[in-house]
């Protein structure tokens, strides 16, 4: 990552939003060679990390879709979201004078927070209407602006744009079969 401002600044809005797709993400193009991560980050490349981001995703992903889980959901990562914001940025600048890394934190969790707190707003008021699509609609647009702030961090080479093809495919696949399976109503919706 050659701008250290814009890669803290990036990380932490997509952390802000899905933390789990941005360390997700980070730790695939990692591990495909696409981007080249300090050493502060470089743990996110690594299989356990990969494999619990996914699974953590794919929760996150299940978790959207149920507007009362979603409220709950985003109320417990209103710290979880900052903390890990401000770990990500620290990583990025894990090789500069500490009082720089304490400055990185402090704003990557701050810009996390930011982002976090409009996107759960948003969703909060979504949550209100009647109708799914628009909850449906916003979780798929988020994911898919999420891994495109940390496409744009990562810096431009012919692999990063194969890696962010079958990341932002794969994405759309598994949400599309999760949007398109049978859904039983609840008992009392029942005829």
């Amino acid at each position: 990552m050659t701008n250290l401002l814009s890669a803290v600044l990036g990380v932490s809005f997509a952390a802000g939003l899905n933390t789990y797709a941005t360390v997700l993400a980070l730790g695939v193009m990692q591990r495909l060679g696409v981007v080249h991560l300090p050493p502060g980050l470089e743990v996110v490349g690594r299989t356990p990390v990969i494999v619990a981001a996914a699974v953590l995703y794919i929760v996150e992903f299940v978790a959207d879709k149920i507007p009362i889980i979603d409220s709950v959901w985003d109320g417990i990562h209103t710290i979880i979201r900052p903390a890990a914001g401000a770990l990500l940025a620290y990583g990025v600048v894990g090789h500069v004078d500490p009082q720089w890394q304490a400055i990185a934190a402090l704003v990557g969790g701050g810009i996390a927070l930011t982002s976090h707190t409009a996107k759960a707003s948003t969703r909060a008021a979504v949550n209100l209407s009647p109708e799914p699509f628009s909850n449906w609609f916003l979780a798929r647009r988020r994911s898919f602006f999420c891994s495109r702030v940390v496409d744009r961090v990562a810096s431009i080479n012919r692999r990063r744009i194969r890696a962010r093809a079958w990341f932002c495919g794969g994405l759309h696949c598994l949400e599309t079969v999760a949007l398109r399976s049978p859904r039983v109503p609840p008992a009392g919706l029942r005829a």
